[in-house]
């Protein structure tokens, strides 16, 4: 059994006790909500998204969902909660200050390396196409080469 309350599963925990509140900062925002109190779609958004931080596969050393490569959200739920977060994400500034700025470090890390390894891998398939490029030059100059040597070998002038 996993020891969840580890300093490996701090993110997770974090951004699970983050989430119910990013949502009812948009119900209050967007459905006119007060206090704790949610409209029943948020509620049932809030239950489904910590039903997924639950079933995480990727619970230790936990990133934040949107640089994972697995998404488990549904469609339809995932346009919801990419919602609340263009929404709650400004506004946790006030509420989590530490957080917020955290994350924003986090995702311009994140894209800096995206940046890079996606450069690297522009410049290798480039080499790559150079490379076969020169290969075929010398295959023609090659021909050339053996089609002239076979005229001169028949006393055919070039």
């Amino acid at each position: 059994m996993e020891n969840l309350s580890s300093k490996e599963y701090r993110h997770w925990r974090q951004e699970k006790e983050l989430i119910p509140d990013m949502i009812r900062m948009y119900c209050h925002g967007h459905h006119n909500t007060g206090g704790k109190a949610v409209c029943s779609a948020c509620e049932e958004l809030t239950e489904y998204a910590v039903f997924r931080l639950e079933k995480c596969p990727f619970k230790k050393n936990k990133q934040f969902c949107s640089f994972c490569s697995v998404h488990c959200y549904k469609p339809d739920r995932r346009e919801q909660i990419k919602a609340v977060m263009r929404y709650a994400g400004p506004r946790m500034l006030l509420s989590h200050p530490v957080f917020a700025m955290s994350h924003v470090a986090a995702m311009l890390k994140y894209k800096r390396q995206q940046r890079k390894s996606g450069s690297a891998q522009e410049r290798a398939q480039e080499s790559a196409k150079e490379r076969a490029q020169e290969r075929a030059q010398e295959r023609t100059q090659d021909r050339a080469k053996e089609k002239a040597q076979g005229k001169e070998d028949k006393g055919i002038p070039s």
